[in-house]
C-alpha cells in the first residue's frame, strides 16, 4: 500500500433513505492504518452504533482483524467459518499431544489452520515451513510449545487449567498474528471441552465434543455470537447492514478483468457503501484506482 495525504471531507450524499453521511479519507497507509480504523470504529461505538468494516481481499481481512485484535478492539471476523473450524481441529491436536496420545499430527493441523485463514490456493510459506521444518526460529518456538504442552499434560493429574492457557496462547507463540482472532474465538470452546477431563470423562469424550463443535461450525449452527463490530470481505456484504460502515481499498489489489466503467465492480461498490444506516467511511490511498476515483471526486 502506498503513502497518501490526509483529507477528510464529509458529504451529504443520500442513498435514497436520507440517512447516510459519506466521508472520504485519503489516509496515510501503513502502520497508522489500523489505528485510524480503530479510532473510526470506537467513535462509532461511542454513539452505540454497530460497525461493519469491509476489505477487498481475504488476506486484507485477516490482517486487519489481527491488527484490531492487537489494538484491543473486540470484533467478529465474518465469513471465515473454515478458519474457525480448523482452529478447533488444531487446538484438539495440541491437547491430544499434551496428553500423550500417539500419532497426533500437530504440525499438519497448524499448517491447515494457517492455510484456512488465508484461503490461498497453495501452501503459504509459514504453512510449508511448519511441515518441512525449514525455519530454525519457528522450530525453536514449536519445540518450546511442545515442552510446555507435555509439562501441563503429563502424568495422571493433568493441569487442565494451565493446558487451556497454553493452548489459547499457542498460536501467538509461533511467530504470526495472521489468524489470531479466529484462534482466540475457538479457544473458549476448547476450554469448555477440557473441563470434561476435570469431570473424570475420557479424552475420547473431550475429542468428540470438539469434533461436534467443529462440524457445527462448518454447517453454520454455532458461529460465535455476532458482535457490534464486524470485519469481512466486501463480497460478504449481502444482507449485512450496520449503523456505520468502513470500507478499505488499496490501489495495488486486483479488481477483476473488466475495464471502465467497471459495471460489476461499481455495482458491488454501491452495494457496500449503502450498507450503512447512518454513516459510511471510505478509506483509500492517494493513488485512486479508476474503479473508485469517480466516487472520491464526487465527494471532494
Amino acid at each position: 500500500m502506498c503513502g497518501g495525504h490526509a483529507v477528510s471531507k464529509p458529504s451529504g450524499t443520500d442513498n435514497g433513505r436520507g440517512r447516510l453521511r459519506f466521508e472520504t479519507l485519503s489516509a496515510t497507509f501503513g502502520h497508522r492504518l489500523p489505528q485510524q480504523v480503530t479510532e473510526l470504529a470506537r467513535a462509532a461505538r461511542q454513539k452505540k452504533h454497530t460497525v461493519s468494516i469491509f476489505t477487498h481481499t481475504n488476506i486484507a481481512t485477516t490482517s486487519l482483524s489481527d491488527a484490531l485484535n492487537a489494538a484491543g478492539l473486540v470484533h467478529e471476523q465474518v465469513g471465515f467459518t473454515e478458519a474457525h473450524a480448523e482452529a478447533l481441529s488444531a487446538q484438539l491436536a495440541l491437547v491430544q499431544f499434551a496428553l500423550g496420545q500417539k500419532g497426533v499430527q500437530v504440525r499438519r493441523a497448524l499448517a491447515v489452520f494457517v492455510t484456512a485463514c488465508l484461503r490461498s490456493r497453495g501452501l503459504s510459506p509459514l504453512a510449508r515451513q511448519m511441515l518441512d521444518q525449514s525455519n530454525p526460529v519457528l522450530q525453536r518456538a514449536l519445540r518450546a510449545l511442545a515442552e510446555d504442552l507435555r509439562s501441563a499434560g503429563c502424568g495422571p493429574n493433568a493441569d487442565t487449567d494451565r493446558l487451556a492457557e497454553i493452548v489459547t496462547g499457542a498460536y501467538a507463540r509461533i511467530g504470526t498474528f495472521r489468524g489470531q482472532e479466529a484462534w482466540l474465538q475457538a479457544a473458549p470452546i476448547a476450554r469448555r471441552a477440557l473441563r470434561l477431563l476435570k469431570q473424570d470423562q475420557s479424552l475420547t469424550a473431550m475429542a468428540e465434543e470438539l469434533q461436534r463443535a467443529r462440524d457445527e461450525t462448518l454447517v453454520g449452527d454455532t458461529r460465535p455470537r455476532p458482535r457490534p463490530v464486524q470485519v469481512m470481505n466486501l463480497h460478504q456484504t449481502k444482507g449485512r447492514e450496520a449503523d456505520t460502515t468502513i470500507l478499505l481499498l488499496a490501489d495495488d489489489e486486483y479488481y477483476g478483468p473488466e475495464g471502465e466503467p467497471f459495471p460489476s465492480g461499481s455495482r458491488l461498490l454501491y452495494v457496500v457503501m449503502t450498507r450503512a444506516r447512518h454513516q459510511a467511511h471510505l478509506v483509500v490511498p492517494a493513488n485512486s484506482h479508476p474503479l473508485w476515483a469517480p466516487l472520491v471526486t464526487a465527494l471532494e
